[in-house]
């Protein structure tokens, strides 16, 4: 009984040791929270300017009062609306040098898309260790370089430079009818702002696009972001009933089952997009059919992730994508999409929604619909598991856009337009990327865009962070944590050969 007693008192002191150590992990002993501007300090420029495409510059000039404290250095705190890091800039400040800051944001390097919403706040150092913080201010992303329109309705905001109201109109007519039809069928409807801003032709797009985008692209959208970016004639309603019902999907579905721990599979997420286009693109139809024919279908599971970077190969996965989705629908009804979708808001893995909504397994649900197209199930490779939460992949993610040759549009206004080196292939090939990124379960720490003179830049979640202490703080409660569960270790283990002893 007197070892069993000693292994008991030497699990109660290594408990209450780790969750010491978790504490001083959790709370650094240096953290502090952040004041109001006193009145002493008067602020006379606090502004962002944007300049797309080239990037943001973010300004602040304050003047220090009689009995103002004496500041030491100065922060900026900026964020994407719908990412959770905030990106922080810091600049120490000489005691002699003047209240201000300057910083800019590189948007060739760190892209961000016309349409987003950026917040951002100024932090003020003192020597004697106070923080105070601005008030946080607002403002969106656009593109002013062309003379654009604009059309809001509810969360929706669609802008356009050529065409006349009428195309406006008809492209929010199809974003409208997009978003009903899947509050209809699925019960799924956005909660944040989504922008969709169309240029004429993929050559001008491609200016307001990353540099280092690959020529056949036909249009990008971020759906964290809540931006769509496309390249759509005036008066081509072809695209108008493709790519908009398109992209519109991927925004809502995003929104509607966001969640910590995971997304929905890309096989569901772009079968739905394709599936609610006004027709399916023959060529995605033909790649389905070929890679039936010679039997080199996907195994479904390996859709749940990125789609292949070869062209062929990701015709074949949308293909196949939007044949498993139609299976459903024509098998398990709306209802059963339903169920998948709202399952994920509950964090569930891939099989759990699938199992949750159709009442099978993932793989069963591949041979089913295999064996309902004559398809040799026996052929199917045998499956990998796939983690519940996938890898985030860093940056800004965009979504698929299939690029269709524009038809004729009737003539309309020039306007000028910027010009690219890239051509253009006239090839029919799609946007190939993962899924949107996901805010994790544990803030992730990133680099930003390049520092700024005389500073350090880093990224940051959650709330904000004490300046040039972040790091150190984690780092030294995490040895402390560790070091006390260590000792606290070898303590009870020294308590335990003694009771041993005769």
């Amino acid at each position: 009984m007197g070892f069993f007693k000693a292994i008991n008192r030497w699990t109660v002191a290594w408990g209450v040791t780790l969750l010491i150590g978790l504490l001083y992990v959790a709370y650094p002993a240096n953290a502090q929270i952040s004041l109001p501007l006193p009145d002493t300090i008067k602020v006379e420029s606090n502004q962002a300017l944007p300049n797309f495409p080239d990037g943001i510059k973010f300004s602040f000039k304050g003047q220090a009062g009689a009995g103002s404290p004496a500041i030491k250095w100065i922060e900026l705190g900026f964020r994407l609306e719908g990412e959770v890091e905030t990106t922080i800039r810091h600049q120490n400040l000489e005691p002699s040098a003047p209240l201000a800051a300057e910083f800019s944001v590189d948007t060739h390097k760190d892209y961000i898309p016309p349409g987003t919403q950026i917040s951002y706040y100024w932090l003020l150092g003192t020597v004697q260790g106070d923080i105070y913080e601005t008030t946080s201010q607002q403002f969106t992303y656009q593109d002013t370089r062309y003379p654009f329109r604009e059309l809001k309705k509810g969360f929706f905001t669609v802008r356009w430079f050529q065409g006349d109201a009428n195309f406006g109109q008809a492209a929010m007519n199809r974003v409208t009818a997009t978003v009903d039809r899947l509050s209809q069928l699925y019960k799924v409807k956005p909660d944040r702002q989504i922008t969709l801003t169309i240029y004429p032709d993929s050559r001008t797009m491609f200016t307001a696009l990353p540099p280092n985008t690959q020529e056949w692209v036909g249009g990008q959208a971020i759906p964290e972001l809540g931006t769509i970016v496309l390249a759509i004639s005036p008066g081509d309603t072809a695209e108008l009933g493709r790519s908009i019902p398109h992209e519109i999907s991927h925004q809502v579905i995003y929104q509607a089952t966001r969640n910590p721990y995971n997304v929905t599979p890309k096989w569901l997420d772009e079968g739905l997009a394709v599936n609610n286009q006004d027709r399916i693109d023959g060529f995605l139809l033909e790649a389905f059919e070929r890679a039936r024919d010679q039997r080199t279908l996907f195994p479904l599971r390996v859709l749940n992730g990125s789609f292949p970077a070869d062209s062929q190969l990701s015709f074949e996965a949308y293909g196949q994508s939007v044949q498993i989705v139609q299976y459903i629908l024509k098998k398990y009804g709306d209802k059963g999409i339903e169920k998948i979708l709202g399952s994920f808001k509950q964090g569930v893995s891939y099989d759990e929604a699938v199992q949750i909504g159709l009442g099978i397994g993932l793989d069963q649900l591949d041979r089913e619909w295999k064996q309902s197209i004559g398809y040799p199930v026996a052929e199917v490779p045998a499956a990998t598991p796939t983690p519940t939460i996938p890898a985030t992949p860093p940056g800004l993610i965009p979504s698929p856009t299939l690029y269709v040759e524009p038809t004729p549009a009737p003539t309309q206004e020039t306007v000028p337009t910027a010009t690219v080196t890239t051509t253009l292939a006239g090839a029919l090939v799609p946007v190939v990327t993962t899924a949107p990124a996901q805010a994790a379960l544990v803030p992730v720490v990133t680099v930003s865009a390049g520092p700024a003179a005389g500073g350090n830049t880093a990224s940051t979640a959650g709330n904000n962070p004490v300046p040039g202490t972040e790091n150190n703080s984690v780092l030294i409660g995490t040895l402390v944590g560790v070091g006390l569960a260590l000792l606290a270790g070898l303590a009870g283990l020294a308590v335990i050969v003694a009771r041993k002893r005769p």
